[in-house]
């Protein structure tokens, strides 16, 4: 029972402590420092993410290996590194749950830890928090809300636990690569299904993204080398980015110009890293 209690008192000077809490930043030798606390967001794919924001000395390097990333990871999940890093810049990194402490045990060390919490948004419920989210009870999530109250509003605070100043060990990272890029390795197989003793095709030259496309969640391009229905291979040597894609039509020649050998769905240049209206490219197909 006691100690329950200070662990409930504990929770609560956090909780109180919050209203007046900072962002992320460290500083020159350190990612975090025992006073930061770190807001919690959720990815359209679920995943957990953490707010840094840039401090002199630190690098991309050094960052990416702090929270267990490659630099390449930590370039998917913010395109604007691309061009470099400067003090003040803000940076999303994702958390493993394996990282996240909800229940601190007898030996924990606060002062080695910062506190986590999310803010609730516009149609959060205790149910997807509680059992897709967080994995805490109901009663447990009710409990740590700023302000407490039995129907969840918009702007409440929720308390979530502890990340240790330390940062993330790589091994915590159970799978790599941005949500993107595993979902778009999944059509893998089915690009080397195609091969069949079928010769390899590689060609070269402009790519341009399919601009006010409703459908921003497939990896499709429109090439004039295979039939529909069929994959292909982007190499965007300009981000060394590999992309896989389905074949969904012929290019319009009177929407495009005669120099226009690929043109991608909007979710295919973003994996891409494409920003510009046309960006060089190879692509690979059987």
């Amino acid at each position: 029972m006691q100690k329950s209690f200070l662990h409930r008192l504990i929770i609560s000077v956090f909780l109180l402590g919050l209203a007046l809490s900072g962002k992320a930043t460290g500083d020159s030798t350190r990612y975090l420092l025992p006073t930061d606390t770190l807001r919690l967001s959720i990815s359209s794919f679920g995943e957990k993410l953490i707010e840094h924001y840039f401090e002199k000395g630190q690098t991309l390097f050094s960052l990416s290996k702090f929270y267990g990333l490659t630099v390449e990871e930590l370039k998917y999940y913010n395109p604007g590194l691309m061009n470099g890093v400067k003090i003040g810049d803000k940076v999303e990194i994702p958390i493993p749950n394996r990282a996240i402490i909800r229940y601190p045990d007898a030996t924990f060390d606060y002062t080695s830890h910062v506190p986590l919490y999310y803010t609730i948004e516009k149609g959060d419920t205790y149910y997807g928090l509680s059992k897709r989210i967080f994995k805490l009870p109901i009663e447990e999530i009710q409990r740590r809300l700023l302000p407490k109250d039995e129907q969840l509003s918009v702007g409440q605070r929720f308390f979530v636990g502890w990340m240790a100043v330390t940062g993330v060990p790589e091994s915590y990272r159970l799978v790599r690569g941005h949500p993107l890029f595993r979902k778009n390795q999944e059509l893998r197989p089915l690009y080397l299904n195609q091969a069949n003793n079928k010769e390899l095709n590689v060609v070269a030259g402009a790519a341009t993204a399919l601009q006010n496309s409703q459908n921003q969640s497939s990896f499709l391009v429109l090439f004039d080398g295979v039939p529909e229905g069929r994959y292909v291979e982007i190499f965007y040597p300009m981000r060394n980015r590999r992309v896989l894609a389905k074949v969904v039509g012929k290019i319009p020649a009177s929407l495009y110009e005669p120099n226009i050998r690929l043109v991608v769905s909007p979710l295919t240049a973003k994996l891409l890293g494409a920003k510009d209206d046309e960006f060089y490219v190879k692509i690979f197909y059987y």
